[in-house]
């Protein structure tokens, strides 16, 4: 599961979160880190996120390996 991201989309996931930690918008895929496992992920491992959605109990839901997880389980990786 690994995805080279190419100069331009390195600079879109940087500019897409405000200095207050807003998110303007994200393309997917992008990488997070596991802050608490959850299904098959194990807590600090990094995988991607490829898909997004809105949920009524947890806010944002992350399609990650084909199943949906609360997005506050993860953290976004920045690429630097």
């Amino acid at each position: 599961h690994s995805y080279q991201y190419t100069p331009d989309e390195r600079g879109q996931l940087r500019e897409s979160i405000t200095k207050t930690g807003t998110m303007k918008q994200i393309f997917v895929p992008y990488k997070v880190e596991c802050l608490k496992a959850t299904g098959s992920i194990k807590e600090l491992s990094k995988v991607y996120v490829t898909s997004v959605m809105k949920h009524d109990k947890y806010l944002i839901i992350y399609k990650i390996f084909h199943k949906w997880s609360p997005y506050s389980n993860f953290s976004i990786v920045f690429i630097t």
